[in-house]
């Protein structure tokens, strides 16, 4: 997306320099030029200014909103989600990484309704239930996810919570953010140490 934003600002720039010339071709009033100019110039601002705003929130309704709805049965928390390329992709690094992992959930995947059958937790980390080694636990969590060249985006412990707690072991949830880059600023797991 930006690689394209990239292109149409030097597109607009070379396009500028010609319309500057066939201006100056038709008048000499530069005050004149100077107001086309200028028209030109916060039309295409504009025209740039709305492309982010779109693709902005295209990102926020794209991230951590794959789930189309949640049922909890059993021990088991059922995550249907809405696009089939999200599905695929948590099925893809569970499958390939992410079970290896004992603070993953367990997850078992059904292609055909594109749910995933998952552990379920209902105790939140927080300031009262931390485990003694809680800071090991999530130092070793992030070293992980890290190690292997992934991030997972979505590191909370507030509004919902993506780190719990059973048996004093900690597990992180929620996998529809993990990949090969960095896209929003929540990985930091120290930041998570210093509001336990």
């Amino acid at each position: 997306m930006y690689k394209h934003l990239i292109s149409i600002l030097y597109q607009f720039y070379i396009n500028l320099g010609k319309i500057k010339i066939g201006i100056l071709q038709h008048t000499n009033n530069i005050h004149f030029i100077n107001i086309i100019l200028y028209y030109i110039i916060m039309k295409h601002l504009l025209l740039l200014g709305l492309l982010i705003i779109i693709n902005f929130f295209y990102l926020k309704e794209t991230f951590g909103r794959a789930v189309k709805n949640t049922n909890i049965k059993n021990n088991y928390i059922y995550k249907k989600f809405k696009n089939e390329s999200t599905y695929k992709r948590i099925k893809k690094y569970y499958n390939d990484i992410l079970y290896q992992w004992d603070f993953v959930p367990f997850m078992d995947f059904d292609d055909k309704t594109l749910t995933i059958k998952e552990e379920y937790f209902d105790t939140i980390l927080d300031k009262s239930n931390k485990p003694s080694d809680y800071i090991k636990q999530l130092r070793n969590i992030d070293n992980t996810i890290k190690s292997a060249g992934l991030f997972h985006n979505d590191y909370r412990t507030k509004g919902p919570g993506h780190f719990f707690v059973k048996n004093n072991k900690i597990y992180l949830i929620d996998y529809d953010g993990l990949s090969k880059t960095e896209h929003l600023p929540r990985n930091d797991i120290e930041k998570i140490i210093k509001a336990l």
